[in-house]
């Protein structure tokens, strides 16, 4: 066989021998198939053979021959390396792999690498070799949200809007882009520019049901925000002002939430409280008692 991935078991007797033909450390011994791990199987003998291109008896070295297979077979020992939890092997073998995959291979391997980093808990390289894949390969995503919900978790607002910015321009933008930055404005309130990312993220993925809940909660808050400032005195020249700028905020946002409602029937966590204080300042008798219904009946 060429790779472990040929490897007829069927054939195989219920007890057997398996190795490298250059060396004995990749030495499988079997003393019963119907208990063998082949995936484990496969890691070790995968690995094995790329080793032979050190091997001075079989190596291209002494044959003065290339070999074809082992290019592949740093590929199989990484894969076979990630699939059995063995994370030290597929740190060991992954760069070796990558630069004979394509564009779309090697993403997923460099991100195996940094989840291999992140499961070793060696967390300096795992944000370095992140940041790396993330520049390498700025169309798969899983490097930007990776990255973007470090930043959300150390309050690096302005590193998460740096890094969307940066692939905006490389990838004319996605929707998970303009989420991100509508979020981090969100938690800095700066609830205008919220707004704004979340609408060019709805415009790109109508369905974005975080870009929804973003928005609808920077109206919420501008609400109550322009409620609480709002006087009190009916008899003060700003009082009817002041109110239809508030319920203006309640209105823009009772959309938003309704949509979150709809395309998050299950979350009810997010939505229902939202809507009752909206429903509640709006005067919307119906829709409040529903609402009310529901909160209670929970409850």
């Amino acid at each position: 066989w060429d790779n472990a991935d040929e490897i007829d078991y069927d054939s195989l007797p219920d007890q057997f021998v398996l190795k490298c033909t250059h060396d004995s450390e990749s030495l499988v011994i079997c003393k019963d198939k119907s208990q063998l791990d082949r995936e484990k199987v496969k890691e070790k003998l995968n690995a094995g053979y790329v080793s032979v291109g050190f091997n001075y008896t079989y190596g291209a070295r002494a044959t003065g021959k290339p070999d074809t297979l082992c290019r592949d077979a740093e590929l199989w020992a990484t894969l076979s390396a990630f699939q059995t939890d063995n994370y030290a092997g597929t740190i060991k073998h992954v760069d070796s792999a990558i630069p004979y995959t394509d564009s779309t291979t090697a993403a997923i391997l460099h991100e195996y690498k940094v989840r291999s980093y992140g499961k070793m808990g060696k967390d300096s390289a795992w944000t370095e070799s992140l940041k790396e894949g993330l520049i390498k390969y700025p169309r798969h995503d899983w490097f930007f949200v990776q990255l973007s919900d470090w930043c959300y978790r150390h309050r690096r607002f302005d590193v998460e809007r740096q890094l969307a910015d940066r692939l905006i321009s490389k990838t004319g933008g996605k929707a998970i882009h303009y989420y991100a930055k509508s979020k981090s404005y969100l938690s800095e309130e700066n609830y205008d520019a919220s707004i704004a990312s979340a609408d060019t993220c709805i415009a790109l993925q109508p369905d974005f049901a975080d870009a929804w809940y973003n928005k609808g909660i920077a109206y919420l808050n501008l609400a109550v925000i322009s409620q609480e400032a709002s006087t009190k005195d009916v008899n003060h020249p700003d009082y009817f002002a002041d109110k239809q700028r508030t319920q203006e905020y309640f209105r823009q946002a009772k959309p938003c939430m309704e949509m979150v409602r709809k395309l998050q029937p299950d979350r009810q966590d997010r939505w229902a409280s939202p809507l009752y204080r909206i429903y509640l300042n709006l005067n919307l008798g119906e829709e409040f008692v529903e609402i009310d219904r529901l909160l209670n009946t929970k409850h």
